[in-house]
């Protein structure tokens, strides 16, 4: 004979309800199955700044320029043309990112909550020119990713850049324990 159909939906019904909110509690409180956040060092930055110290033998060099000046725009307005230019002083052990490859092999820039990981592009410098007309700043990336590498540990970081000539913090996994930092934040994950 086979069971009604009320009371298979029932049984149903009551396993869902086991399953969903008896073992929900069993893979949440297993530290194995919970992410470990690390804090950051964070530092405000003097936007006028020239250097950023990393860690005692890596800086990582800002020098912001005029490049030129021209009109722009529609009713032929005077420009600026600036470019900034962030370095490792000691490329060998400090490396700079502006992003990642997709799988199209199009760029995709650092932007608030990018991941900070191995996965990026790292070199040793960022360089970025752009103009300014009425205060306004060309496209760039508002965070640049930072990798430094310390006898057996790396370290991963950020540096915010919210307008072309500014720079205005800097954040590092000094405990040299975090897989990936997230830009903008100051945790990273273990």
């Amino acid at each position: 004979m086979m069971p009604s159909t009320r009371f298979l939906f029932v049984v149903i019904a009551i396993a869902t309800f086991i399953i969903i909110f008896c073992g929900k509690d069993e893979v949440n409180n297993n530290p194995e199955n919970q992410l470990k956040t690390i804090e950051l060092k964070l530092v405000d930055i003097n936007p006028a700044s020239s250097c950023i110290q990393v860690i005692s033998e890596c800086e990582i060099e800002i020098k912001h320029e005029i490049t030129g000046t021209f009109l722009a725009g529609p009713r032929d307005r005077p420009a600026i043309a600036y470019k900034l230019t962030i370095r490792s002083n000691n490329p060998d052990k400090l490396k700079i990112s502006y992003g990642r490859l997709d799988k199209t092999n199009q760029i995709v820039l650092l932007e608030q909550e990018s991941y900070i990981n191995a996965m990026l592009i790292w070199t040793d410098e960022y360089i970025f020119q752009g103009f300014s007309e009425e205060g306004v700043f060309g496209y760039q990336t508002n965070y640049v990713g930072i990798k430094v590498i310390n006898e057996n540990e790396t370290m991963y970081g950020w540096i915010h850049i919210p307008m072309l000539r500014e720079i205005d913090k800097f954040a590092l996994d000094t405990t040299g324990t975090a897989t990936t930092v997230f830009a903008g934040r100051n945790i990273g994950i273990k």
